[in-house]
């Protein structure tokens, strides 16, 4: 299911909960992001990467600088990065679960 959802990278804006209120796409423009979430009253995001062909899930450096600064910018507004997949066929890699979030 989750992969029908995201296209190459979405944001989740989640509930209280962590459960997704709406899908915002990727892109260059990051306050597009902020006035999602301050639009939908939530302060939780995750970014999810679908990675296609025979690339793995685990993280490149780019991947880590945009979750770190990520995770920066959206601290200074009192808004949290809970996660950053990214999914690759039947796996994935999740910043939380391996504590680098």
């Amino acid at each position: 299911m989750l992969r029908r959802m995201i296209h190459a990278a979405m944001f989740a804006i989640l509930d209280e909960g962590w459960q997704p209120r709406i899908w915002q796409p990727a892109g260059p423009d990051w306050t597009a992001v902020t006035r999602a979430l301050l639009a939908q009253g939530s302060r939780w995001l995750a970014l999810v990467q679908l990675r296609s062909g025979m690339a793995s899930p685990v993280p490149m450096p780019g991947d880590v600088a945009l979750t770190r600064a990520l995770f920066r910018h959206l601290r200074l507004l009192d808004m949290h990065l809970v996660d950053h997949l990214i999914v690759q066929g039947d796996t994935h890699f999740s910043f939380r679960a391996r504590g680098l979030l």
